[in-house]
């Protein structure tokens, strides 16, 4: 009836917009700095980085990153440098493979993102509105763990 098409005229624009992501390999077993070349590749072909990453960062870039000096980037990417070395290469290769797309995206930047939670636990993040992941820890009766979590922070 009416309601029927109504709801199939509401959802049927939604599922047309569906489609599965870029299924990619990552050889973890690949050089640190070419682990991620290929995922990033197939999501910039898929999303434009004006249309994806770029969105993805303006949030934080208009919010927290602002209050950053150039102290604290530099701070922060010796921090994973030092404590994540394997991390710091991937996105160091992450970051050269941006560039090598014509979007400079720095090590430094990168970084921050891997320091994200921490941030958002400082007086740097005073005032930003910001939300934590939910994530679940549960043992099956075999004794197996299973962990689940989401990514449902800002924005």
């Amino acid at each position: 009836g009416p309601r029927a098409m109504r709801a199939a005229a509401l959802i049927t624009p939604v599922a047309l917009t569906l489609y599965a992501p870029p299924a990619v390999v990552v050889d973890l077993s690949a050089p640190a700095e070419a682990r991620w070349q290929a995922a990033l590749d197939a999501s910039l072909a898929v999303h434009p980085f004006e249309q994806g990453f770029q969105k993805a960062f303006a949030d934080r870039n208009a919010s927290m990153f602002s209050k950053l000096t150039p102290q604290h980037w530099e701070r922060i990417g010796k921090a994973v440098e030092k404590n994540y070395p394997e991390q710091a290469a991937e996105l160091r290769g992450i970051s050269a493979r941006f560039a090598h797309h014509g979007h400079p995206v720095t090590y430094e930047y990168l970084a921050a993102w891997a320091y994200i939670h921490e941030i958002s636990h400082t007086d740097i993040a005073a005032g930003v509105e910001t939300r934590e992941c939910t994530a679940v820890l549960a043992t099956d009766a075999q004794g197996k763990t299973w962990h689940g979590g989401n990514m449902d922070q800002t924005p």
